[in-house]
């Protein structure tokens, strides 16, 4: 049998890593920066931002069910590019927030559902379908990109919001996670046409093992 020129479960780790980087480096994690922006200009206090926070934990409570319902019948493509599209809105509708309940709603509802579609629960499923010897490696190196992404985007988000306001910051960042995200999801599905996980898993940990030198006992 013909060795596989390349394991196409690595795309899929690529992809997870990116989007967990998105997920991470223009979520929560970096929401502090627009804190004292928004109290500034709007008037809202910490304690009143917090609790419309609050909003994320009980809609994603909710949504949590779906979500698993969604992974098993769509797959992880159709959610990873749901999620950034939603993430995406969010973040534009932020920018034009002018009331509380707005707030509510753009982020504590509309956001989560983007950060669902890009979770953890999302692509750690889908790399167990790909990798059978070496899956702890690629969940390590996919689950890498939530500190990449907050390393990576968090001077960007400071720069804008110095530069532009937190307004033009978040109108910005909104465009990032489809450019970003959709077009390696589209490589997921392009994998899966391609081949079937389980089986290029299974042909690809036969050949890593025909390569380990076969010896005998000395006698």
């Amino acid at each position: 049998m013909a060795e596989p020129r390349f394991f196409y479960g690595w795309y899929i780790v690529v992809c997870c890593f990116i989007s967990q980087g998105v997920r991470a480096g223009l979520g929560n994690q970096t929401f502090g920066f627009f804190i004292k922006p928004l109290t500034e200009e709007l008037g809202w206090s910490r304690a009143v931002l917090t609790g419309a926070l609050m909003t994320q934990n009980i809609v994603g409570a909710m949504i949590s069910p779906l979500i698993g319902f969604c992974i098993d019948r769509y797959g992880p493509r159709l959610l990873m590019a749901g999620g950034a599209l939603c993430m995406g809105a969010s973040m534009i509708l932020l920018s034009q927030t002018r009331h509380l309940w707005q707030f509510v709603l753009f982020l504590g509802v509309l956001g989560t559902l983007g950060f669902a579609g890009l979770a953890y629960s999302v692509t750690s499923p889908t790399i167990a379908k790909w990798f059978v010897r070496r899956r702890g490696r690629a969940a390590g190196i996919a689950t890498g990109g939530l500190n990449i992404g907050v390393a990576a985007f968090t001077p960007l988000i400071v720069f804008l919001i110095d530069q532009y306001g937190w307004r033009s910051a978040w109108l910005y960042l909104g465009l990032l996670p489809p450019l970003l995200v959709i077009p390696p999801a589209r490589k997921i599905w392009a994998c899966f046409l391609t081949a079937t996980p389980l089986r290029q898993s299974h042909r690809h940990s036969q050949t890593q093992s025909s390569r380990i030198p076969k010896t005998t006992p000395a006698r």
